[in-house]
């Protein structure tokens, strides 16, 4: 898997409660996946994934973070929009957990992401492109 760090484009669009069989369809069709990196405040960073018109938060930690003990913030809001509570989880940067040890979680988070969605055999690893929509301030 290649995963390249870009900057983030000045407009991109996306379905709301888009199916999650629409990132699945996408990310196998294209061979490639989309992550994209926000600061939510000044050391806390936000990550979702994109494939097709399809976009989800993922608030998930991964086995690199746990055998690696990273440091994440949690924060509990409840959403007007859809009426539910939710635990948001943000990637805390810091001099020890800085853009490489990112890389790591998301290289980590996709070996999830391939099991998870059931697409082991439908995707050519060797070729695999996972994109990063980065903050200039982490390029």
């Amino acid at each position: 898997m290649k995963l390249s760090m870009v900057k983030k484009p000045s407009s991109r669009s996306f379905t709301l409660f888009a199916p999650i069989t629409e990132l699945r369809d996408a990310v196998v069709k294209e061979n490639r996946i989309y992550f994209d990196i926000v600061f939510h405040t000044k050391t806390r960073l936000s990550i979702s994934i994109q494939g097709g018109s399809a976009t989800f938060k993922v608030n998930q930690h991964s086995k690199f973070s746990t055998e690696n003990n990273l440091k994440f913030d949690t924060e509990k809001s409840f959403s007007y929009f859809t009426g539910q509570h939710s635990v948001n989880e943000y990637f805390k940067l810091s001099k020890k957990q800085n853009v490489e040890v990112l890389k790591g979680h998301i290289l980590s988070l996709m070996d999830y992401l391939i099991e998870t969605l059931g697409i082991e055999g439908q995707i050519n690893k060797d070729t695999f492109e996972i994109i990063c929509y980065t903050p200039h301030e982490l390029l």
